[in-house]
């Protein structure tokens, strides 16, 4: 009897053994398959992270162009403005030569367009300046 159970008790150790030498392989295995699969999580997402910054970079310039823009409107929109309208000076504000949409001279004072002022700081409009 003694012997049949040392039989049994070391076939049953080998087992034993061998399931966990099978265990171990398989972590090991689980394990480097969890580290590549980790480093391509971090591969990617510092990847995506620099497009952010870079996004985030670009629209941070766009905005700080659009603000030095905005406030070069501003302060052409606050200042007077000296008007040469066929040799007649008229002084008006820029608030007052857009206030009426869809005219000449809001199209002209919108700040879309690029305006060439004389030596004194006057607009010149080729227009009869007593009629004006």
């Amino acid at each position: 009897y003694e012997s049949v159970k040392e039989s049994l008790d070391e076939g049953f150790f080998r087992e034993l053994e061998q399931e966990n030498q099978r265990a171990e392989q398989e972590r090991a295995r689980l394990l480097a398959e969890a580290r590549k699969a980790a480093a391509k999580v971090m591969k990617d997402a510092e990847k995506q992270a620099k497009e952010m910054r870079r996004d985030l970079d670009e629209g941070r310039a766009a905005l700080e162009r659009e603000r030095a823009a905005m406030e070069e409107a501003h302060t052409f929109q606050t200042n007077k403005v000296l008007l040469n309208v066929g040799g007649h000076r008229f002084e008006t504000s820029r608030q007052t030569l857009v206030s009426v949409p869809d005219t000449y001279l809001a199209s002209l004072f919108s700040g879309r367009f690029e305006l060439a002022s004389d030596a004194e700081g006057a607009y010149f409009i080729d227009r009869d300046g007593a009629h004006f």
